[in-house]
């Protein structure tokens, strides 16, 4: 792969998550959800939160949803039986569940013990801004391209 395709995926990728991460509506209007029980907390380095991910209205199961915590460093995807689990420390984090052609569901929890955590979706069109994508033969600055 050459400089200037590199160059080329690299503004790809950063235009698409500016462009995800501008659309998002404010974290400081979704309020903090606590999952677990405060009663079982102990000291652990890991907890387990699983659950499923359904459409709203009719409990239609999503396959495929991508689950991301804070900045995909814990992520999933819901299986066949729309089931996702997330093994993560105990602790705050923002949470963005997202599906094509639905609308993506944005959660801040604090999860305390191993629980059980379910996400209905609603169906929606996300719409996606414009990328114009040009290149040069050869760029200025490098005198003979890689073999």
């Amino acid at each position: 792969m050459g400089i200037s395709t590199l160059r080329v995926l690299a503004a790809v990728v950063f235009s698409f998550l500016f462009t995800e991460i501008s659309a998002q509506p404010e974290w400081n209007d979704i309020p903090w959800t606590v999952v677990g029980d405060s009663a079982d907390l102990v000291p652990q380095t890991r907890v387990t939160v699983t659950g499923r991910i359904t459409v709203k209205g009719s409990r239609t199961p999503v396959s495929g949803a991508s689950v991301s915590v804070e900045t995909f460093k814990y992520f999933d995807y819901s299986d066949d039986a729309r089931r996702y689990i997330l093994d993560l420390p105990p602790g705050k984090y923002r949470v963005v569940v997202r599906h094509v052609g639905m609308k993506s569901v944005l959660y801040k929890l604090i999860v305390l013990s191993p629980s059980v955590f379910h996400v209905e979706m609603e169906e929606g069109v996300t719409g996606l801004n414009e990328v114009v994508i040009t290149s040069r033969p050869l760029d200025s600055n490098i005198k003979q391209a890689l073999p």
